[in-house]
């Protein structure tokens, strides 16, 4: 079935192809509502050394070589803020962002 009629200089679409189409588009909006819900609400989700080292399966002496001198000649590091005076916290978000930018 053609969904699109010339009349003229004007393009027409059925409704049927309208109301598919706008359908999709809610569905995409959607979506990156979602996303952006996931994102907003990561940042504020904070996660430990220990945390991480468990999530990433190595030890917390890694997790902190991460922080201090990064991975690939120190081009990419893990953001943290200092809890204490030993301690790291790290938002789910930066890790997410880390992680991503390490396995490029």
């Amino acid at each position: 079935m053609n969904h699109v009629t010339e009349i003229g200089n004007t393009l027409v679409v059925s409704k049927e192809f309208f109301s598919s189409y706008t359908h999709q588009v809610a569905e995409l909006a959607s979506q990156k509502a979602i996303e952006q819900y996931r994102i907003e609400r990561s940042k504020d989700e904070k996660v430990t050394v220990s945390e991480v080292a468990k999530q990433e399966k190595c030890t917390p002496p890694t997790v902190i070589e991460w922080i201090n001198r990064g991975v690939k000649k120190g081009k990419i590091k893990l953001k943290a803020s200092r809890k204490g005076t030993r301690d790291y916290i790290i938002s789910r978000y930066d890790l997410n962002q880390f992680l991503e930018a390490k396995n490029i």
